[in-house]
């Protein structure tokens, strides 16, 4: 562990405009970095077990509700010494969406990308969840291009006209501390750690934290974790 250091995020997540969603910390470089070391010190990593699921949740895609197909994996890998046979195994999951026949290639990307992480105490220097939501809004809206900027206008004009006739506000329904709570124990409940919640949070709705989710996503996520009892 002494050998491999903090490690910066290398890659972004953009919308359709262009805008950056959120930073990561990429497969290939967390592989890139340890191989060294695993050749020095004759160690190497493999997979025994594999345990998959699959399954839809629903959710929106530019403004559309579809049936999103999720893969995810448990796999069991075992890190071995290739001078003594001395051997050790960890556990990890992984999720991974594609309409088409990706899902279980990118699971297996988060599943392993998360065990060296965590098993080799890889950090990157910064955490999603120490950061409130609207500071991350207000991050994002920052770096939106002319085009979302002329969006954004034009939504709010026509919400204060929608406003002024019929007195509502129209503003998005945003997740409740009532809901936060909730997923909050049923996370513990599951003894789902941090990492894993965050991949998951990412994979399902584009979020690094459950203060961005809707009321409507909380309770599709709600129900998600309920079932994965």
């Amino acid at each position: 562990m002494s050998e491999v250091g903090q490690l910066r995020k290398d890659g972004s997540v953009t919308d359709r405009n262009g805008k950056k969603m959120y930073d990561y910390l990429s497969e290939e470089q967390t592989t890139g970095e340890l191989q060294a070391a695993f050749i020095k010190h004759n160690l190497v990593i493999f997979p025994v077990k594999v345990e998959e699921d699959f399954f839809y949740i629903e959710t929106f895609q530019y403004d559309k509700e579809i049936k999103a197909p999720i893969t995810k994996v448990k796999v069991t890998y075992q890190i071995c010494d290739a001078e003594t046979g001395e051997s050790i195994e960890v556990q990890s999951i992984g999720y991974g969406s594609d309409n088409q026949d990706k899902g279980s290639n990118k699971a297996m990307t988060g599943a392993f990308k998360y065990m060296q992480r965590q098993t080799f105490m890889i950090s990157t220097g910064d955490d999603g969840d120490h950061t409130a939501s609207d500071v991350l809004n207000a991050q994002y809206s920052r770096s939106a291009t002319q085009q979302g900027q002329q969006q954004a206008q034009g939504t709010q004009y026509t919400n204060r006209r929608a406003q002024s006739t019929t007195g509502q506000n129209t503003a998005p329904d945003t997740v409740s501390e009532a809901q936060l709570k909730m997923i909050g124990r049923l996370k513990n409940e599951r003894q789902i750690n941090d990492a894993d919640y965050r991949e998951l949070l990412q994979a399902m709705y584009n979020v690094e934290s459950t203060k961005q989710l809707t009321k409507k996503q909380a309770s599709e996520f709600i129900a998600y974790l309920q079932k994965s009892a």
